[in-house]
Order: C-alpha cells, then sequence, then structure tokens
C-alpha cells in the first residue's frame, strides 16, 4: 500500500527531514565520461575538490550496468 503525504499547515511547519514528504533528498552531481584511455569514469563531486571517482574498462560496462538494474528490481517478497 502507498504512502499518502499530507501538506504542512503552514510555510513554518515544513521539515525537510520528514521522510513522508521529501521525495528526493539532495545528492551530489555525477558525470560519466570516457578517459585518454577508453575507460569509463564515473566521477561524483565532492566539495570543495575532493571528487570520487570510478574507472571502470568498458568491457565490464555491460556487466556493471546489469548489476545495477538487478539492484532496481523489486525483492521477491514485495511482489504480490
Amino acid at each position: 500500500m502507498e504512502k499518502t503525504s499530507t501538506a504542512p499547515a503552514s510555510a513554518a511547519e515544513f521539515d525537510w527531514s520528514s521522510d513522508d514528504i521529501v521525495a528526493v533528498r539532495s545528492q551530489q552531481a555525477i558525470a560519466v565520461y570516457l578517459n585518454p584511455h577508453g575507460e569509463i569514469v564515473i566521477r561524483q563531486q565532492e566539495w570543495p575538490d575532493n571528487d570520487i571517482w570510478v574507472v571502470v574498462h568498458r568491457c565490464y560496462a555491460r556487466r556493471l550496468i546489469e548489476a545495477i538494474e538487478h539492484l532496481l528490481l523489486p525483492a521477491k517478497e514485495d511482489v504480490t
């Protein structure tokens, strides 16, 4: 069953930490590009200059995508 969200009665009552109404939490920007060696770089912005880098050889790209897609599948116990 889906949760329903109730709007705060006033602007002063708005709460950014409420899991009931905040649909998307803030997150750092993510870039994806090829480096000069033809490898896939996944880079997440960290402030001020401590970006996080993941470098994946292109031959493993499909395997990485499939692993992420697998995480998006509903768990067996959630399927009705």
